[in-house]
């Protein structure tokens, strides 16, 4: 009878038209890869934001939806996903996969999705921080590593539809926090998931999708397209020949592929280009000419554009403790005759004793690393690796003897 297993749409698997957001890595995706895995045929309709405003209605009030052969509209993600696998009839379909696919498309889970794709992180939908949802979502990933037991697949040799969503889902955290995540849930655990991913990801129908799709998502200006799909920021201006705020900066743009023209000038042309405007440097004159000041907010934004470095709370903070005394006074310390004491710097001897309980504190939040942030590094670890790098060639024997050779060590290591 049309519509059973034997025959889906009587004889034919061709559903209609699935309409969805362009360039967005959120539900459109799941609901993609099921059809060519199970040979669905399946027109799809990517719209704008603009033209989604102008299409809602109480008849389409949310996407993706399925606009069917005799017009009639199909709604809500996980029916759509059911009919499209029980359609294709390759894909697992049970109570299991249900409940899979129901936590796929729930919070947390599926909250990836706005972290990774809009400019706010989808806090103006009512999404909460990062933190919160690393926290939320750890449990989660946690149990989904029991459900999938040795595999190689959730349910068992073959794939379920479920399971689409949920690679779905791991695609967007490991985009979005896989350094994190690995050091939340254990090496161990996100092997596994690793290894789930690589399999699905590996699946006929799916590995050609895949290849298929956009290279860049989100909305220009989130951490999935920071910049709309360019890393141009502008152009960098500091002293020339200082080791010091210029350094950290570039380096975070050189880690993250950013790209940033670099204007290093002297002492005397800083005093003519100094204004209310530009009260201090470095700064980034952007494309449209608007001005970025503070060094912690150039590092933070260079960081989120590059995509490649941690970016939390506790990077915020690293950042904060590298900019300020006494970690930074080893600049003035290092670069200038009166070692800044024309600008208020303390005496070396001062700057040592208060630079030393910093270091042993440091070197506790490092751990046993190998970064601050764990598994990968954060960008306000690109500050401290240039305070480690002044001090080093200030003082390094008297911090060793002060901190112990083990807490040097450590320190060492991490550099």
């Amino acid at each position: 009878v049309p519509g059973s297993k034997g025959n889906p749409v009587g004889g034919s698997k061709d559903v209609g038209t699935l309409t969805y957001f362009a360039g967005i890595k959120s539900r459109g995706e799941p609901t993609q890869m099921i059809a060519k895995y199970g040979g669905v045929q399946m027109k799809v309709n990517l719209i704008s934001f603009e033209e989604w405003g102008k299409l809602k209605s109480d008849k389409i009030p949310f996407m993706p939806f399925i606009t069917q052969s005799d017009g009639t509209i199909m709604l809500e993600t996980e029916n759509i996903c059911k009919h499209l696998a029980t359609m294709g009839g390759k894909f697992v379909v049970d109570s299991k996969q249900e409940e899979l696919c129901k936590i796929a498309n729930s919070a947390p889970m599926q909250l990836a999705d706005p972290l990774y794709n809009l400019p706010d992180g989808g806090a103006s939908l009512g999404v909460p921080p990062f933190e919160k949802w690393l926290e939320a979502v750890i449990p989660v990933l946690k149990d989904l590593v029991s459900k999938l037991g040795d595999g190689p697949f959730f349910a068992g040799e073959a794939p379920g539809y479920g399971e689409a969503f949920i690679f779905h889902d791991l695609d967007n955290q490991f985009a979005l926090a896989k350094p994190e995540l690995t050091t939340a849930i254990g090496k161990e655990a996100m092997a596994k998931l690793e290894a789930f991913y690589a399999r699905f990801a590996a699946l006929d129908g799916i590995k050609e999708y895949l290849a298929e799709r956009p290279k860049v998502w989100g909305v220009p200006g989130s951490k999935g397209n920071p910049v709309g799909g360019s890393k141009d920021v502008g152009t960098l201006t500091y002293f020339a020949g200082i080791k010091s705020r210029g350094e950290p900066t570039q380096m975070i743009a050189k880690y993250g592929g950013v790209q940033m023209k670099v204007n290093l000038i002297s002492f005397e042309e800083w005093g003519k280009l100094k204004s209310d405007k530009i009260p201090f440097m470095p700064f980034i004159t952007q494309s449209d000419g608007t001005i970025m000041l503070e060094t912690e907010n150039i590092c933070k934004h260079l960081a989120t554009m590059g995509g490649k470095f941690v970016v939390d709370s506790k990077q915020e903070e690293l950042c904060k403790i590298a900019n300020s005394a006494p970690m930074q006074l080893a600049d003035p310390l290092y670069n200038l005759p009166d070692g800044g004491a024309s600008l208020g710097v303390p005496p070396f001897e001062k700057w040592l004793e208060a630079v030393i309980p910093v270091l042993k504190d440091l070197v506790s939040k490092l751990g046993d690393g190998p970064f601050f942030a764990g598994e990968a590094p954060g960008y306000g670890e690109a500050f401290i690796f240039h305070d480690l790098d002044n001090q080093f060639a200030l003082a390094k024997p008297e911090l060793t003897t002060a901190i112990g050779k083990e807490a040097m060590a450590k320190l060492e290591a991490f550099y």
